[in-house]
């Protein structure tokens, strides 16, 4: 039996000789009985060291592991999800004006090249507007080449471009219009220089009527001359009682009706050389006239210029424009690259002006990280710090080693998902290039879209720090009022 209070070892010995006297010492237990041929050992054993020892162990384990947790820096991160895009952005295919689709070329999904044929839109509208605006502008140009003709007082001639360009009826309404201009231009001058034989005709007799009149006059004047002496001497005798006043009174009235005849010549002279004046002027005026006409017509036609001048500025632009619109007819590939969110299936679909057609993911460019944190992490994310990518995609990403980017850029202000309505912070990471050359090496290829877990390491912390983080701001918060 072994004491109650003692913690015992039980061992069985067998006597194999009786050389073995009771009280010998068997390792360091005590001979307690013996039975028979065999016999039963109880060894008491002194346990104290090994429990010093082991507390001691545990005492040295959770101190190393205090000091450890308490000292040991632990990186800090932000984890956040997101997605692989290609560095210089997705190209998105766009047209300015829109339009009708007439044909489709690609589907979602293919490989094209740089130049690519993408659709074709309908150009009905478009050539129709050209033609009307090519039509304006080669009559416009062949109206200014007559105009300019008819500034200069040339023959109208045409060049071999414009009779390569303009039709053949636009220039011959235009040569027949100069010639009816030129003849009514040449008939009113005409006309008007017609005047002046005329008016130097009358003038001419108007000076032979003056000539006679003057003659007229001083035949006049010589009678009344005459009758003046044959008045005086009859009054001579008159006076000496030697003839009746019947003589005199005759000779009186004839010199009276001579004065009268020589008073009305005088004014019809006046009226004669006032006429000859009057034509005089007319004659001016006639000159003058000719030349204010053809001013005026020079005037008018100048006008005519610079307002077509004008005009075929407008047309050209307006012609460059539908050009324009009609080279952009076929929408092309902009880049290498795959066939991305091609939602149009159908021809004679409508395209809006400005709308988004497809994006076209560019083949050989490097790619970057876009990750969505949320916006209580934003305190701590700037550009600069350093990430690790998980690439969980990847059949043996268990395996695979992280690869690490580094954050160059992060919105202002918070982005909405528009599937989740869940706000976030666009944040933008470059992968290294010692992750590139990784990834080469492992033979991985980045796709366009592919998910990933990003971690921005935000700094350090010990693991002490983050298991008291709770207690300290359960604290703080318990010693502020509400």
């Amino acid at each position: 039996m072994c004491h109650p209070l003692q913690p015992e070892v039980r061992v069985k010995v067998i006597i194999m000789s009786s050389s073995v006297a009771l009280g010998n010492v068997i390792q360091e237990g005590t001979l307690i009985a013996a039975e028979g041929s065999s016999s039963s050992i109880i060894l008491k054993k002194d346990d104290g060291p090994y429990r010093i020892f082991g507390i001691a162990v545990l005492v040295l384990m959770f101190g190393a592991f205090f000091l450890w947790s308490a000292f040991a820096p632990l990186d800090q991160a932000v984890v956040s999800m997101g997605r692989t895009v290609v560095a210089s952005q997705n190209k998105v295919v766009q047209h300015m004006d829109g339009g009708i689709v007439n044909k489709i070329h690609v589907r979602d999904g293919d490989i094209v090249t740089a130049g690519t044929v993408l659709l074709e839109l309908d150009d009905v509208q478009l050539k129709a507007q050209l033609d009307s605006t090519e039509g304006q502008l080669w009559e416009v140009e062949a109206s200014l080449e007559r105009l300019r003709a008819e500034r200069d007082g040339v023959p109208l001639q045409w060049t071999t471009a414009h009779l390569k360009t303009i039709p053949t009826d636009i220039i011959k309404t235009q040569e027949k219009l100069f010639e009816a201009r030129q003849q009514a231009q040449v008939s009113g001058q005409n006309a008007l220089k017609q005047r002046q034989p005329q008016a130097q005709e009358q003038i001419i007799g108007l000076q032979q009527q003056i000539t006679g009149l003057e003659a007229r006059f001083d035949t006049l004047v010589k009678r009344r001359n005459s009758l003046d002496q044959d008045i005086g001497r009859l009054q001579g005798l008159f006076n000496q009682r030697l003839i009746s006043d019947i003589e005199l009174r005759e000779k009186e009235r004839e010199s009276t009706q001579l004065e009268g005849d020589m008073a009305s010549t005088k004014a019809e002279v006046a009226r004669s050389k006032a006429e000859i004046a009057r034509i005089r002027e007319g004659m001016t005026e006639t000159g003058h006239q000719v030349v204010l006409n053809r001013e005026e017509y020079l005037k008018e036609v100048s006008t005519q210029l610079s307002e077509l001048q004008a005009r075929r500025t407008q047309l050209h632009s307006q012609q460059v424009a539908v050009l324009d619109k009609l080279a952009r007819i076929v929408i092309k590939a902009p880049v290498d690259g795959k066939v991305k969110g091609f939602e149009v299936v159908t021809v004679g679909a409508v395209l809006q002006a400005g709308a988004p057609i497809m994006e076209i993911v560019p083949n050989g460019q490097d790619f970057k990280i876009i990750a969505e944190v949320e916006p209580a992490h934003i305190d701590v994310i700037s550009p600069g710090l350093d990430a690790e990518i998980r690439l969980s995609v990847f059949d043996n990403a268990r395996y695979f080693p992280v690869i690490y980017a580094k954050v160059e850029d992060v919105s202002a202000d918070t982005l909405t998902d528009p599937s989740t309505k869940m706000s976030y912070y666009k944040t933008s990471l470059s992968l290294k290039p010692e992750s590139l050359s990784l990834l080469d090496k492992e033979q991985l290829e980045l796709v366009s879209g592919m998910p990933v877990e990003v971690m921005i390491l935000t700094g350090e912390r010990t693991l002490l720090d983050y298991l008291l983080k709770p207690f300290t701001d359960m604290l703080a918060r318990s010693f502020n009022e509400a």
